[in-house]
């Protein structure tokens, strides 16, 4: 069974919401996740202000972190 994780960065603009995906992402990736999927949704504009967005990131288990793979 894959495992996978979601997670959703909330945030005021895409680039904020992107830093905040990559410094987790990289701690993910040495525990063997990898990116499968990433969509980001903007808000829905209000009559006063605009709200943020949201990026929705899929990871999947890849391998065991850090262990160096048989060589044959």
């Amino acid at each position: 069974m894959q495992q996978v994780i979601v997670r959703t960065y909330k945030a005021k603009s895409r680039p904020i919401a992107v830093k905040a995906f990559s410094a987790d992402a990289e701690k993910l990736a040495g525990q063997g996740y990898i990116v499968v999927l990433q969509s980001w949704e903007p808000g829905k504009i209000g009559r006063i202000f605009k709200p943020g967005g949201s990026l929705t990131v899929t990871y999947r288990l890849d391998s065991a972190p850090n262990v160096p793979k048989p060589q044959s």
